[in-house]
C-alpha cells in the first residue's frame, strides 16, 4: 500500500511539474526578432525608430521592457501605442493585458 501511494504521489508531482513548465514555456517565449540578441541593443534600436517617428515599434519595444521586467515602461509604451491606435499582434495585446494585471489596472485588450 505504501509503494501504490509513494507512485502515485511521485506521478501527480511528475505530471504537476511537466505542465507547470510547458505553461512557464508558453508565457516567456521570446518574439522572433528578439531570439539571439543582445536585448540593449535591440532597446536602443527600438528607440531610435521610435524617436524618428516610427511609431509601429512602439508594441514590440514595449514587449522587450516586459520581459526585461521593466513592467511600467513597458505599460506606458503600451498605452502610447494604444493612443496612437497603431495595431498589436495578439502576442502583444496579451502582453498589454498581463503588463497591466501585474501593475492592478485594466488594459483594452482584457478578457471579459
Amino acid at each position: 500500500m505504501k509503494r501504490l501511494v509513494a507512485i502515485s504521489v511521485t506521478l501527480y508531482f511528475a505530471i504537476f511539474s511537466f505542465g507547470c513548465f510547458q505553461a512557464a514555456g508558453q508565457r516567456l517565449q521570446l518574439p522572433g526578432e528578439m531570439v539571439g540578441v543582445d536585448p540593449n541593443e535591440l532597446q536602443d534600436e527600438y528607440e531610435k525608430a521610435i524617436d524618428r517617428g516610427n511609431y509601429s515599434m512602439i508594441p514590440p519595444y514595449a514587449e522587450l521592457l516586459f520581459l526585461s521586467g521593466k513592467t511600467e515602461k513597458s505599460l506606458k509604451m503600451f498605452r502610447r501605442a494604444d493612443s496612437l491606435e497603431v495595431p498589436m499582434n495578439k502576442e502583444q495585446e496579451r502582453t498589454f493585458s498581463h503588463a497591466a494585471r501585474r501593475l492592478g489596472e485594466v488594459s483594452p485588450y482584457d478578457q471579459q
